[in-house]
C-alpha cells in the first residue's frame, strides 16, 4: 500500500510497522468540542467539521520520521506532494475506521486501530507522543500506555497530576489572574491587560456591562472557555439603549445562549486598535520544555475576519520582531511563561496581543497547546531554515468561497500552477491543507522576500479564485483584513 495512506483500523495492515522519532495526536476537535455545546444543532454541526479537517495541518509538524494521527485521513495527493517538496520519506498517515469527536477515545475503543498505535510505539522506544492540545482523554491514553510498560516521552504535556493547572490556565479567568501574578512589583514594561471584571454570573455580567456603557466605553462580552471566537460578543455602546431596564433586556437576549448558563464570564474593555500597527493584533508563541524553561519561537500579525474576533490566518515577516511592541511582548511572555512553567505546564502557549489607535499594548488572552502559527512556523523551518523570520515573509490564509461554491483540489492546484512555490526561489503559494476546501475555505500559505510580492500574490489569488467561482455564477467572499 502506498506509503503514509493505509492505517485506518479496519483489519489486518499488511504495512511494517515504521521506525519514526515522533507521533503527532491532531485532537483540536477533542480540545474544543465540550466547548460547542451551547450552539445550534446547525452551528455545532459546522465546527465539528471544520476542526476535523482543520486537524490536517499536523502534516506540517516538525520534519520527517513522523507518524500523524487524524480523525480523517490527509488527501493523499497532498500528502505525497508535500512529502516530495519537503523532502521527507519516513512520513505516516494513521486514522480512525469510526471516527469521533474524541480522537483519543477512538484510538483507545477500536482495538485494531490501538494495537497498531501500540505497535509503533514499542518498534521506537522512547518515541515523542506529542498532541495538539493536552485533553483528559489524552491524558487517559498515556496512563493506559504506561500501564502497557510501553517506552514513549510525552515532551509537550504535563504530569496528569497537574491537569488542573491547563485546564484553568487556558481560560479566560485564568489567563487575567496568572497573567498579574507573573509581574515583579513596580514592573516598567510597557503593557496591559483590557480593563475589565471576572464576573460570576450572567446577572452580575451585565451589571459590568452596564458599567462600561455609562463610562460610555464599548466592552466584549467572553464566555470563558470560548475559541474561534465562539463566546465573544462586541458591543458599541452608543449602539445600546440608554436606560438601564432597556439596557438589561437586550442585554438577556444577547446572552440567551445556554453557553452564559455558565459561571464566569468575562466582561472587558474594547480595545481601538490600529489596523495599520501589525494589523492591530499580533501574537507571540513560546515553548516550555520539560526542565520548565522558556523559549520564544516566533511573532506575527494575525489575519482576523471582519468581526475582530475570527481568527484567519497568520503573517511572520522581518519588520515584526524589529517592533517594539513585540520586544515588549515576548519580555513579558516570559514572565507569564515563567509563571506557567512554576505551575507544571510544559509545551506550546501563545500570548494573544492588540494595539491600540494611541500606540499602546495589550495582551488579551493566551492558549495553552499548539496554535494557529505553529505548524506555519515549522513548516517554514523546514523550507527556509532556522533563521526565516529575518529573512521571509510566509502568510497562512484563509480565504472564504461561497456556501455554494465547491472546487476540488486538482482544479485550485490548476489554478495556482504558474505561481505554485518553487525552491529553487523560495517563493510562491502553497495548498497548506486542501482537505478545508470541504467546509467551502481555501487554506493558502504564500512565502515571499518582501511585502510588495506578499500583497501582488495574495491580490492574484483572491481575483483568479472570485473569477472561477463567477463562472459557475458564484462569488468569492473577499476578506477584507490584513494588508
Amino acid at each position: 500500500m502506498p506509503n503514509g495512506t493505509p492505517a485506518n483500523g479496519n483489519g489486518k495492515i499488511d504495512t511494517p510497522v515504521p521506525k519514526v522519532k515522533h507521533i503527532f495526536i491532531s485532537n483540536i476537535l477533542e480540545g474544543a468540542y465540550k466547548g460547542y455545546h451551547g450552539l445550534t444543532n446547525q452551528e455545532r454541526s459546522y465546527w465539528t467539521l471544520y476542526d476535523t479537517v482543520d486537524s490536517n495541518r499536523v502534516l506540517f509538524y516538525n520534519g520527517d520520521d513522523k507518524l500523524v494521527i487524524t480523525s480523517a485521513p490527509i488527501l493523499p495527493a497532498h500528502f505525497e506532494y508535500s512529502k516530495q517538496l519537503m523532502g521527507w520519506k519516513n512520513v505516516h498517515n494513521y486514522y480512525p475506521r469510526f471516527p469521533s469527536p474524541f480522537i483519543c477515545e477512538d484510538i483507545m475503543s477500536q482495538e485494531k486501530f490501538r494495537i497498531r498505535i501500540e505497535e509503533v510505539i514499542r518498534a521506537n522506544p522512547g518515541i515523542n507522543l506529542i498532541p495538539y492540545r493536552s485533553t483528559p482523554e489524552f491524558a487517559e491514553m498515556v496512563n493506559y500506555f504506561r500501564r502497557k510498560k510501553l517506552e514513549f516521552e510525552t515532551p509537550e504535556s504535563m504530569d496528569s497530576n497537574n491537569e488542573f493547572v491547563n485546564i484553568y490556565a487556558h481560560s479566560k479567568r485564568g489567563f487575567r489572574h496568572l497573567w498579574n501574578k507573573a509581574f515583579p512589583t513596580g514592573s516598567s514594561l510597557q503593557i496591559d491587560l483590557p480593563l475589565g471584571f471576572i464576573t460570576g454570573n450572567r446577572d452580575e455580567a451585565i451589571e459590568a456591562a452596564w458599567w462600561f456603557a455609562q463610562q460610555k466605553k464599548s466592552f466584549v462580552i467572553k464566555y470563558n472557555r470560548g475559541i474561534q471566537g465562539i463566546g465573544v460578543l462586541i458591543l458599541y455602546y452608543s449602539n445600546l439603549p440608554d436606560t438601564k431596564r432597556a439596557f438589561v433586556r437586550e442585554m438577556q437576549d444577547e446572552l440567551r445562549d445556554k453557553m452564559w448558563d455558565e459561571p464566569s464570564i468575562i466582561v472587558e474593555e474594547l480595545i481601538d486598535i490600529d489596523k495599520n500597527n501589525m494589523g492591530g493584533s499580533p501574537s507571540i508563541e513560546f515553548f516550555i520544555d520539560q526542565s520548565g524553561r522558556v523559549h520564544p519561537t516566533y511573532a506575527g500579525e494575525q489575519v482576523m475576519a471582519d468581526d475582530r474576533k475570527t481568527f484567519r490566518g497568520i503573517y511572520i515577516n522581518p519588520e515584526i520582531i524589529k517592533n517594539k511592541h513585540i520586544k515588549t511582548a515576548f519580555k513579558a511572555g516570559h514572565l507569564f511563561g515563567k509563571e506557567l512553567a512554576d505551575l507544571g505546564y510544559r509545551g506550546v502557549f501563545d500570548v494573544d496581543l492588540v494595539v491600540s489607535k494611541d500606540n499602546k499594548l495589550y495582551a488579551v488572552e493566551s492558549n495553552l497547546r499548539r496554535t494557529g502559527g505553529t505548524h506555519v512556523h515549522e513548516a517554514a523551518v523546514e523550507l527556509l531554515g532556522a533563521d526565516y523570520t529575518s529573512k521571509y515573509h510566509v502568510l497562512i490564509d484563509d480565504i472564504l468561497l461561497h456556501d455554494e461554491a465547491r472546487i476540488n483540489y486538482k482544479k485550485a492546484m490548476a489554478l495556482l500552477s504558474d505561481i505554485y512555490y518553487k525552491p529553487e526561489y523560495k517563493s510562491g503559494v502553497l495548498i497548506a491543507n486542501p482537505d478545508m476546501l470541504q467546509v467551502n475555505i481555501l487554506n493558502i500559505l504564500i512565502v515571499t522576500h518582501d511585502a510588495e510580492e506578499m500583497k501582488r500574490l495574495r491580490g492574484l489569488i483572491k481575483r483568479r479564485f472570485k473569477q472561477d467561482m463567477h463562472s459557475s455564477n458564484v462569488v468569492l467572499f473577499e476578506n477584507k483584513d490584513g494588508f
